[in-house]
């Protein structure tokens, strides 16, 4: 991984990320990782859906 960018309350710009963000929700948040190689996007994504709370 190069870089993670943490949101809280929202999402991204939409300017950013080609995606719909989220509503403004104080229980929301989001990390955008940033991987060197996209074949370690599915381990990484696993070890944190173990480590990080729903």
């Amino acid at each position: 991984m190069t870089d993670v960018t943490t949101l809280v309350g929202r999402g991204a710009s939409r300017f950013m990320l080609t995606y719909n963000p989220e509503q403004a929700d104080a229980s929301y948040g989001q990390l955008i990782v940033r991987a060197t190689d996209a074949t370690l996007i599915p381990d990484v994504a696993a070890r944190l859906n173990r480590k990080l709370p729903a």
